[in-house]
């Protein structure tokens, strides 16, 4: 019968063999720490599977249970303390724990014996220097939050100084695309609120719009110091008893031209909630059909897969309008103010830690977006990563040309030695501290060391914790099933 299903009689198993090891290792669990650990603790400890998890919140006392495991580990006989290493996300934290098992194997009698405690960023300079017989380098500003913003922003200096085109794909960007756009057919976060509860978005001219899809427009044109009205009365008188005058979106006076942007997808097909809403974009092109008035549409679609745009451009050019790409024009009294490039700076260095922590070239990246879907707003993508391929490439020439790698290059270069046993780890047991904010590099630096059989991982976290997604953290953890 239990070789058909092997799962209630392994169930039945561990549950004699915990209650056995709470009740042997009584003295060890009540003694280990300054007040003995509590049964959701102790049973953390004991359980000695390869990989194990613990998910606990603030204050609950998982540092506690990870140094607790690794002097049971030793008193059990499991692994030998010189195999065991605790990893911390900062060398103040690493001490911490350094600290915390002395005490803890004091209390138990035993003074002589020491586990390993380290950072990541020690751990794997450490591996790679026995892997190739030379540590690398890392620059202070490839680890440093300050510093690494400093870096960039001169690298983004010299780029705009260097390019007229990446200047403007900066500027562009984070004028007019500083913010993505919702769902189709969902509400944006609001600025304003009229008095019947009405959101409205604001533009950089101070307009208070219906959407941030028409936002993005009025920002566009500002930027390029096109003159318009935002909802002007219609030049024909179009109101009746039971419909106000006709407002149009925009209005160009300089080239009496009107502007719809609807709100329809691929298809030509608004979101299903609006309801009558075709009615509606059909009375208005047979309006301008029967006052010979023109009409340019842009449409959500066409925002999102960056066609509409483009066309308005050629539109408006081609009736004589000069644009004039300022991204330092003056914001009016009540506009709302574009991404700063400081704001930019750090999305990058973001980016960058996510990028290299997952291993993605910018050919991969491209060959991702390709396969987006356009209303994703996969147009907003593409511009980003224009301005940020040239910036990871100077950023790696920067790091190049001081004989240094920065820190996910190192973690990911450890973990392929370890992976292609070039070294081979002296630890047994790994055990990570704070894993809510282990990037994937991080992950996978801890999974090549416990890679061989007979290896043990055991991390503890708090996904609510996570304050590290600037550096990477992808707030998941990561584990691979027992082999």
């Amino acid at each position: 019968m239990w070789e058909s299903d092997p799962f209630p009689a392994w169930n039945s198993l561990n549950a004699v063999h915990t209650e056995r090891e709470l009740k042997d290792c009584e003295d060890l669990l009540r003694r280990v720490e300054s007040k003995p650990l509590t049964e959701e603790q102790a049973r953390a400890v004991i359980c000695f599977d390869n990989r194990v998890q613990v998910v606990a919140s603030a204050g609950s006392g998982k540092t506690s249970t990870m140094v607790a495991k690794a002097a049971y580990a030793i008193h059990r006989g499991f692994v030998a303390p010189e195999r065991i290493v605790l990893l911390a996300f900062n060398k103040q934290a690493a001490e911490e724990l350094k600290e915390r098992a002395a005490e803890s194997f004091k209390r138990l009698g035993m003074d002589e014996v020491a586990v390993e405690a380290s950072t990541f960023h020690a751990l794997g300079l450490r591996i790679i220097g026995k892997a190739t017989g030379e540590k690398p380098d890392i620059p202070d500003w490839a680890t440093d939050t300050v510093g690494g913003l400093r870096k960039l922003t001169e690298v983004v200096d010299q780029l705009k100084d260097k390019s007229p085109v990446f200047r403007t794909q900066w500027d562009l960007f984070r004028f007019v695309f500083g913010k993505d756009l919702p769902a189709f057919g969902l509400p944006g976060a609001a600025d304003v609120w009229d008095a019947q509860g009405n959101a409205f978005v604001r533009t950089a001219q101070g307009e208070s719009v219906k959407s941030q899809e028409e936002a993005m427009i009025a920002n566009w044109l500002f930027y390029n110091g096109v003159e318009y009205v935002y909802e002007g009365d219609y030049k024909y008188r179009t109101a009746t008893e039971e419909h106000r005058q006709y407002k149009p979106d925009f209005y160009f006076p300089s080239v009496d031209l009107y502007h719809e942007h609807f709100a329809l997808n691929a298809q030509g097909q608004p979101p299903a909630h609006f309801e009558n809403y075709l009615q509606g974009v059909q009375w208005k092109r047979q309006l301008h059909r029967e006052k010979g008035t023109s009409l340019f549409e842009t449409t959500s679609y066409g925002l999102r897969s960056g066609t509409d745009l483009q066309r308005l451009e050629t539109e408006l050019t081609s009736r004589g309008v000069l644009l004039d790409p300022n991204p330092d024009r003056e914001i009016p009294q009540g506009g709302q103010k574009p991404m700063e490039s400081v704001e930019l700076i750090g999305l990058v260095r973001t980016f960058i830690s996510h990028a290299k922590s997952n291993c993605l070239t910018v050919p991969m990246m491209r060959q991702r977006l390709d396969a987006m879907r356009d209303e994703t707003f996969k147009y907003r993508h593409c511009l980003f990563l224009d301005i940020a391929s040239p910036i990871l490439d100077a950023w790696d020439a920067a790091l190049a040309a001081e004989g240094g790698i920065d820190f996910e290059d190192m973690l990911n270069l450890a973990a392929e030695h370890l992976e292609s046993c070039r070294y081979e780890a002296p630890y047994e047991m790994v055990m990570a501290d704070e894993f809510q904010d282990a990037s994937r590099a991080r992950a996978r630096l801890c999974r090549a060391m416990v890679q061989k059989p007979g290896r043990f991982l055991f991390a503890v976290g708090d996904d609510w914790q996570s304050i590290n997604r600037f550096a990477g953290s992808v707030r998941i953890f990561v584990f691979e099933a027992v082999s």
